[in-house]
């Protein structure tokens, strides 16, 4: 990895004002910047000080110019007029600044950031990460087992809102590179809730609604956190042949033997029983001689780690994620660097953070030299048909949520994708439940996309690998670091074989880093990046309900693909990174890394399901209340409630289905599914979800000739 700043970054020359009060505005513009873009952060005139992203002020403010609105309201104005793109949060920014996002240019590209949008019985309620999270069904899937359902102070939502916003401007900017034409990107918090969803919808769709299981999975055993001698351990293991391999490092021939449980149907059927068997070993060993142990036989594992230590895990460190700058008090600010590392460029870390205002003169010289709209506008009224990505070819070997939530999105934004899976099918295929004799998970996500089955080891697997990454513009992978190196293809010869190639690898370490090749899930990221820490019950740090370090994993390789192709088109030249789960959590976790916490609520039981109330005070009401008294009952007092919404609740509710964000696909040979439509929302190119993923296709020389690659070698072993 290099050391010294790239020449170009793919947002040089692209100014972007930032007016939006949301947290998520605010991590959407940080991603811009770190991609080179001109950031303008405006202050002042703010509608509530103490809300939205004005308490992270500082860590948002870094890399960014600061403009005190009240000094410079002309320019303010001005700026918006010729600015390539204005990020706004319409549900809760103040008048003045609802006024600068209506003088927005043709050309300009609008991203908004609210908590619902405008459609549906939420359309356009100011609502906060947290009571999203009720109403989404994300409270209800976070918490202990038969405990009441519990609130995250991570602004998970928030923060995924912001990395789509940021995806789709970039998207944009490419579809404005041949159109001269802005258009407005919306994402909203809850559009991002329901596509959290992919683990937890499945157990709906079987009539099974799902419950929480603290750090357990819905659809894995075992999965789950466990007290050792000193602290405690998250250990995941998916697959029979690592259920084996956990066995014989615990020592329990007994288990590996056991005919019942060596299929993951059987194991998932006595959840409690293998967590007690492990827990028993666990508790013998001390924290850091279960990893040692468990690292050894391939399982992923790792310990809880609190955001305090972030700064000393050694492979943070030696990612240098966790930086320390000057702040505006002279006092030491912490602050993370960009997650987005590449072999050939990087995101740009911010410096020492810059006093409130002193952005005013280069705002105010800016306006002055920017050039004036053309008096001949283009015609930016009418959808175009073309999609951001229409023509490229992606290739993704993605397994579970990470990498095939990239690929989905892609595809979404016009791309040919191609799922490269291994002989006999990607695992996921057979979690349970099923529909059609195929996973309901694994349909969720891998809409859109074409698979073929190709055996990497193999001689005919190989040339036909390298054939596919001859044709195609992006490679994305999170198979676990170096796996690909391994198979003959490290990056310099898939840049070899493809110059113009966007290799794309995450894992859950990352290639460059002190725990390299080690085994990840999202549950064991979560706990070593901080975010087992952001969320507690009872005392004890639980994950979030939702797969947030993968599904985050893949907004990060999302926004960096997107990224690469902007600079592409000017260089020509294709690139490759090293991207890291762990950053990216780490990232995640920075609203507690200053002092700042974020106010909690408190859930509470009612006669007929829970309510999240945003008041720490104490409430007394009796077991006999329904919801919606109390609901209202807390309303009379000026304290925002609402009833936590399950999983079945969200997939047939008013709001999910106003923005049409679960839906029936066309039929596949007379097969129907259910569908999640993407997160993003844009107005003159939208983002089209159509169809299932269907059955590996065998490589045959008729495939061949269909994907345009040469046929099969003749003495092919």
């Amino acid at each position: 990895m290099g050391s010294t700043p790239p020449t170009r970054l793919p947002l040089d020359g692209i100014t972007v004002v930032e007016i939006g009060e949301r947290y998520g505005a605010g991590v959407c513009c940080s991603f811009l910047a770190q991609l080179g873009a001109d950031v303008y952060f405006l202050e002042g005139e703010e509608t509530a000080p103490t809300v939205g992203k004005w308490p992270h002020r500082s860590i948002l403010a870094a890399g960014k110019r600061r403009v005190d609105i009240p000094i410079a309201p002309d320019d303010a104005r001005n700026s918006v007029k010729v600015a390539d793109i204005i990020v706004v949060s319409s549900d809760m920014d103040g008048q003045f600044r609802r006024e600068l996002s209506q003088v927005a240019g043709t050309g300009t590209i609008v991203g908004d950031v609210s908590a619902f949008g405008t459609k549906g019985p939420y359309g356009n309620l100011p609502y906060s990460d947290a009571m999203v999270q009720a109403v989404s069904g994300m409270m209800d899937v976070t918490g202990m087992p038969g405990h009441p359902p519990t609130v995250s102070t991570l602004l998970l939502l928030e923060g995924s809102a912001g990395l789509y916003a940021a995806a789709g401007i970039l998207a944009a900017l490419r579809v404005r590179a041949g159109t001269d034409c802005g258009q407005l990107i919306e994402t909203t918090l809850y559009d991002c809730a329901v596509n959290f969803l992919t683990t937890f919808l499945p157990a709906h769709y079987s009539n099974t609604p799902p419950t929480r299981l603290g750090n357990g999975h819905s659809m894995v055993v075992p999965w789950n956190c466990y007290n050792t001698s000193d602290g405690r351990v998250q250990i995941c293991s998916v697959t029979d042949r690592q259920w084996q391999s956990l066995c014989k490092a615990i020592e329990r021939p007994d288990l590996q033997t056991n005919p019942d449980l060596e299929k993951l149907a059987g194991r998932v059927l006595v959840r409690s029983q293998i967590d007690d068997a492990i827990e028993a070993w666990t508790r013998r060993n001390s924290t850091e001689e279960c990893v040692f142990i468990l690292n050894a036989a391939n399982i992923a594992c790792g310990p809880v780690l609190t955001v305090d230590d972030l700064a000393e895990d050694e492979n943070l460190k030696h990612r240098k994620m966790v930086r320390t700058v000057k702040g505006i008090d002279e006092k030491p600010l912490q602050i993370p660097a960009s997650p987005i590392r590449g072999r050939q460029w990087f995101g740009r870390t911010p410096g020492n953070l810059a006093e409130a205002g002193s952005g005013n003169a280069a705002l105010e010289k800016f306006v002055s030299t920017a050039a004036a709209p053309s008096a001949i506008e283009p015609n930016c009224t009418d959808k175009d048909d073309t999609s951001p990505l229409n023509g490229l070819r992606v290739l993704e070997i993605g397994q579970f949520t990470t990498a095939p939530l990239a690929g989905k999105v892609l595809a979404s934004l016009g791309a040919e994708v191609i799922k490269i899976e291994p002989p006999g099918g990607d695992s996921a295929r057979q979690w349970s439940p099923h529909r059609h004799d195929l996973s309901y998970f694994f349909v969720l996500s891998n809409s859109d996309k074409t698979s073929v089955e190709i055996d990497l080891a193999s001689p005919q697997g190989k040339r036909d690998f390298s054939n596919l990454i001859a044709s195609a513009d992006v490679l994305l992978e999170n198979l676990k670091a170096g796996s690909l190196e391994r198979l003959g293809f490290p990056p310099e010869v898939l840049l070899k074989l493809n110059p113009r190639i966007i290799y794309c690898p995450i894992s859950g370490f990352g290639s460059d880093g002190v725990y390299t090749g080690r085994p990840a899930f999202d549950t064991v990221v979560q706990a070593m990046s901080g975010l087992m820490d952001m969320t507690h019950d009872q005392g004890v740090p639980i994950k979030c309900g939702a797969s947030i370090c993968d599904v985050s994993g893949g907004q990060l390789a999302l926004i960096a693909i997107l990224a690469s192709l902007l600079l592409r088109d000017h260089t020509g030249q294709g690139c490759s990174f090293d991207l890291s789960m762990q950053d990216i959590g780490a990232y995640l976790t920075q609203t507690r890394w200053n002092g700042v916490s974020n106010p909690v609520g408190q859930t509470f039981e009612c006669s007929n399901g829970y309510v999240y109330a945003e008041t720490t005070k104490s409430i007394t009401h009796s077991l006999d209340t329904s919801c919606e008294q109390l609901v209202e009952s807390l309303q009379n007092q000026g304290v925002h409630a609402a009833r936590i919404a399950t999983i079945s609740d969200v997939a047939v509710s008013e709001q999910t289905q106003a923005r049409n964000l679960i839906f029936d696909s066309l039929p596949n040979n007379g097969k129907t599914w259910p569908l999640l439509n993407s997160p993003i929302k844009m107005s003159l190119t939208p983002t089209s979800v159509k169809r299932a993923i269907g059955t590996p296709k065998m490589m045959t020389d008729e495939l061949r000739d269909e994907l345009g690659i040469e046929r099969e070698m003749a003495n092919a072993v």
